[in-house]
């Protein structure tokens, strides 16, 4: 099933995907992000401006992929018969040894903050059998000075994003799968998207509101149950 929207729709679409990768574009600087890494720590007035920025960006391209994936149609989930062999994966370039997963952007809305493993479970000294990117994952991040926060998990949302903007075919492909099975649970209205922080200008904020009602009444016809 795909949906057809008119053309002012179309038209907040296309907007909201420029903005988003707009505003991305204008963040890299204060994540002191560069050819030799990123900016470890960051004051921690500077560090909820970006938590809210890039949260705020994360809401506006789930949106837009969600509505560019329901023009295109959602895609069923493929059934395998029983006894059949799983599919054969494509060939992709190995990762190096040690070398951490490229971030992946979260399609479907956080419902609430989960709870870190503790740091026992994820030691990689009482964990051997971990992954030496995992490894490297699991130590312990460095302690931050007074005043500051460490700025690597909003690096890696960043990086996500970035990825989308690159190259969105292979997520909206992912949001055609993922509408195709529960399209309601994909974009759940929350306070983060009904009310966006006090961070986010007005005029953006009503863009995503709008981008919302959007969403929400795509998934009301794709979901009717």
């Amino acid at each position: 099933m795909f949906l057809t929207f008119p053309a002012h729709i179309i038209s907040l679409v296309r907007f909201a995907q420029s903005m988003a990768e707009r505003l991305a574009a204008g963040l890299a600087g204060r994540l002191g992000l560069g050819r030799f890494g990123h900016t470890v720590f960051l004051p921690c007035e500077e560090h909820q401006k970006l938590d809210a920025e890039i949260g705020y960006i994360e809401l506006l391209t789930r949106r837009a992929l969600f509505l560019i994936a329901a023009i295109q149609g959602a895609l069923p989930q493929i059934a395998r018969r029983a006894g059949a062999a799983p599919p054969v994966k494509s060939e992709t370039p190995a990762r190096s040894p040690g070398k951490p997963r490229a971030p992946r952007f979260r399609l479907t809305e956080p419902q609430s903050i989960r709870a870190r493993k503790t740091l026992e479970i994820r030691d990689p000294i009482s964990h051997p059998a971990l992954h030496p990117a995992q490894a490297e994952w699991a130590r312990p991040a460095p302690e931050a000075p007074a005043g500051l926060l460490p700025a690597a998990r909003l690096v890696r949302r960043y990086r996500a994003l970035v990825a989308v903007f690159e190259n969105a075919e292979p997520h909206i492909l992912r949001m055609r799968r993922l509408i195709g099975q529960k399209p309601r649970l994909v974009l759940a209205s929350g306070p983060a998207s009904d009310a966006p922080s006090a961070h986010i200008n007005m005029v953006n904020r009503r863009i995503l509101r709008m981008l919302q009602a959007e969403a929400q009444g795509a998934a009301r016809l794709l979901d009717p149950g």
